[in-house]
């Protein structure tokens, strides 16, 4: 009975802590948050997804000071020019709440899902551990260091894809549904995905690729038709709806035919979204070193499980590193990366319960400075040192350190180059500092955790 209240009490204390860093901060509604909501007023009151009337009402000035540009369709298509750029499934989700209780209402239930999600995380470590410390441990990645922490109330759809993808972990754990209802519940959630963005479609394959090859090992068939049929109607809606407003059934068409990334940008992407000091995982979050840790663990226990990772989560970091902006704009850092960060609290448990004493102080260590960034960003200028301007230098570091010493240490794509596209010394120069901080550092983790094959 002790393990059935540990989750709640973890869903309860995410929730106030995902609530509590939004009051403090007071940030505004900044980069699409108030985009989606005027897609879900105008399903409210027009219900349809046509938003340039909305915009040209100024629907949005009850939750937004000044002008906002619309993000509608371009292009020479009249037709479809009054379409919202943005993908409808938030909207959708939100618009109740939105017409409940306003922009905080909305920001509530996201608050809410964001907990329900950070529940789910200790569950599947649990799972996989079977250890109280351990399921905190990767519960505390997760939810209360950066960026989870500074976008759980944030009106983006990556918390709740980052749920959705959970979810799925937990049942690769050990913790599948019990029900057919179950299981097809899992599948509605699954075919969510597509339609909160086009770039949840990867994970969505992905996952329903891994759950399917699960009923081949004694899964009843049963639940496989609950599992697979609501994913096979959303995502057949998903792909007439492209029919309906663009002409045609290829996703693309919402981006004039092509795909809105470029293999040229991997590995500046991915090495961007690890590395750079304003827009990366590791500087504002370092504890997720513990989770390649965790990764060997699962190389050494649980093969199967750690190949189901690899296919979920690996198609989709290259996918998102290959968009053109993929610091995603003026947000806390690797927004991006946030839908698959959800799943290495299950993996950073497994690192903490292989680990020796003096490798989960060195995790405790990482973790407590992981925690005293998040607040840094959060408390001393309320909100402001969690946005960059891509720069090459991170506000909260700036604050830290008023000579700038330790913005100027650390890795950087933008230093020295403003805006645009990076010239290619630059790239050179940012890729070289980023293996010279990070190859050290996080080989230095590895040693300390030293997870290790078990003596069975």
């Amino acid at each position: 009975m002790l393990t059935v209240h540990h989750p709640r009490i973890a869903a309860l204390v995410a929730l106030v802590w995902f609530l509590g860093i939004r009051v403090v901060s007071m940030t505004p509604l900044t980069g699409d948050e108030p985009h989606y909501l005027v897609l879900a007023q105008s399903l409210l009151t027009d219900q349809d997804l046509k938003v340039g009337n909305n915009y040209n009402r100024g629907d949005y000035l009850p939750y937004y000071s000044g002008e906002l540009e619309p993000h509608i369709v371009g292009g020479d298509d009249s037709r479809i020019r009054r379409y919202s750029i943005h993908a409808p499934g938030l909207a959708a989700i939100i618009a109740p709440a939105f017409a409940v209780a306003g922009s905080w209402g909305v920001i509530t239930l996201l608050a809410v899902i964001a907990a329900g999600a950070t529940w789910l995380v200790w569950i599947a470590g649990y799972a996989l551990t079977r250890s109280l410390p351990a399921a905190w441990f990767g519960w505390s990645v997760v939810t209360l260091t950066a960026p989870v922490a500074l976008l759980a109330s944030m009106i983006y759809p990556d918390v709740v894809a980052g749920g959705i993808i959970v979810a799925a972990v937990t049942v690769s754990s050990g913790r599948a549904p019990q029900t057919v209802g179950g299981w097809f519940a899992l599948g509605l959630l699954i075919g969510l995905l597509p339609w909160l963005h086009s770039r949840f479609a990867i994970p969505a394959a992905a996952i329903t690729i891994v759950l399917t090859l699960r009923f081949w090992r004694g899964v009843h068939w049963r639940n496989a038709v609950a599992l697979l049929t609501p994913i096979v109607m959303i995502t057949a809606s998903w792909l007439t709806h492209f029919r309906l407003i663009y002409g045609s059934f290829d996703p693309r068409s919402a981006y004039g035919g092509r795909a809105p990334m470029d293999a040229s940008n991997v590995v500046n992407g991915v090495t961007g979204l690890l590395a750079d000091q304003e827009f990366g995982l590791l500087p504002n979050a370092p504890v997720y070193v513990v989770v390649a840790a965790g990764l060997l663990g699962l190389l050494w226990t649980r093969r199967r499980l750690l190949g189901e990772l690899a296919i979920i989560v690996i198609p989709y970091v290259l996918s998102v590193s290959g968009f053109g902006m993929w610091w995603a704009g003026y947000c806390p850092p690797a927004r991006l990366l946030v839908p698959v960060l959800f799943a290495s609290g299950p993996v950073a448990a497994v690192a903490w319960s292989e680990s020796p004493r003096i490798g989960r102080r060195a995790a405790i260590v990482l973790l407590s400075l992981s925690i005293a960034i998040s607040v840094l960003m959060v408390f001393p200028g309320r909100g402001s040192l969690a946005y960059n301007d891509a720069d090459g230098s991170a506000r909260w570091m700036e604050w830290v350190s008023k000579d700038g010493r330790l913005s100027s240490a650390l890795p950087s794509f933008f230093r020295g180059y403003p805006a645009g596209t990076p010239s290619s010394e630059v790239r050179r120069t940012f890729l070289v500092t980023a293996l010279i901080w990070n190859v050290p550092f996080t080989l230095g983790v590895l040693i300390l955790l030293r997870s290790r094959r078990p003596s069975t």
